[in-house]
């Protein structure tokens, strides 16, 4: 009988050692979270759900028993459909870049920058690059809200060399699951970006812009991918490698050119790989091992 770690807890008085060795004596059964819930939040979001409200930290990872990945993410266009991956959105352009608001210490953990209108938390889970010497980059546990010009962020790690106001440049990026979004393809979405990356398949489709949502990042899973040599005639010997085209399908690297975005082949992103012994004049792999972040 394997353990459900849910309930450990409730033998938190028990021989020292034992639960543990219990639990992992017998398997996990329930997933593991990286991240976890926003405040007031009682229960993770399903894996198949949206929601309107924000149930985890941006970017929660989460594992299955079976290495099946997932982050929770937020989708600022309408998910229509589930086989195409959804796209990263932020740029630099979408963040701050100016410099140091005033000087920091070796070991402070805390900076002030000049903003405008940014909302408490707003940066969460995202990160920063301060071009001091050396150049120093950090992941942002929070900031305050816009008051007096400025904002002040909370470091993930203390400073290791002194920045200083006025001087030092600065670059502060959203956590990127802050943004994804469904691009242009047979099924609809917004207008395709070649430069941007997918971040994963969505598990859900939405109803409206800016609901919650999880994407797959690692696995095996089914997809419906594109392109004449996967649905019509199957893959010759040896061809395994999946890529992304531009609009988030997923193909075999010889069929990109039959994509929206013509040639590319291995510059594409990678996808994964075919998981079943598909043959010539077979209908295309029903199921691929993702391999975006693992």
């Amino acid at each position: 009988m394997r353990r459900n770690m849910a309930t450990l807890d409730r033998d938190i008085l028990q021989a020292h050692g034992r639960v543990i060795q219990e639990a992992f004596a017998h398997g996990i059964e329930n997933d593991m979270i990286y991240g976890g819930l926003m405040p007031g939040q009682s229960a993770i979001q399903s894996l198949h759900a949206e929601g309107s409200a924000q149930n985890c930290m941006i970017g929660t990872r989460r594992v299955r028993w079976d290495g099946r990945v997932y982050r929770y993410a937020r989708s600022t266009n309408i998910v229509v459909v589930r086989h195409f991956g959804l796209k990263f959105w932020g740029q630099i352009g979408d963040g701050i870049a100016t410099t140091i608001g005033a000087t920091q210490a070796v070991g402070d953990t805390t900076i002030q920058i000049a903003a405008a209108g940014v909302a408490v938390n707003e940066f969460r889970g995202g990160m920063v690059t301060m071009f001091s010497t050396p150049v120093q980059t950090r992941g942002i546990l929070g900031n305050t809200a816009t008051s007096g010009g400025s904002i002040v962020l909370t470091l993930d790690e203390p400073l290791t060399a002194i920045v200083t106001s006025g001087a030092t440049y600065t670059e502060i990026l959203h956590n990127p699951y802050r943004s994804l979004r469904l691009t242009a393809g047979p099924s609809g979405g917004d207008a395709g970006n070649d430069y941007s990356s997918v971040a994963g398949i969505p598990c859900a489709i939405t109803t409206v812009a800016n609901y919650f949502l999880w994407v797959q990042t690692w696995g095996w899973m089914w997809v419906n991918p594109h392109g004449s040599s996967l649905q019509n005639a199957g893959i010759t010997g040896g061809e395994r490698k999946l890529v992304f085209d531009c609009e988030g399908s997923i193909t075999i690297v010889d069929d990109v050119a039959h994509g929206p975005c013509g040639a590319g082949g291995d510059e594409q992103q990678l996808a994964g790989f075919i998981v079943d012994r598909s043959a010539a004049g077979v209908s295309g792999p029903p199921l691929v091992m993702l391999q975006i972040c693992p």
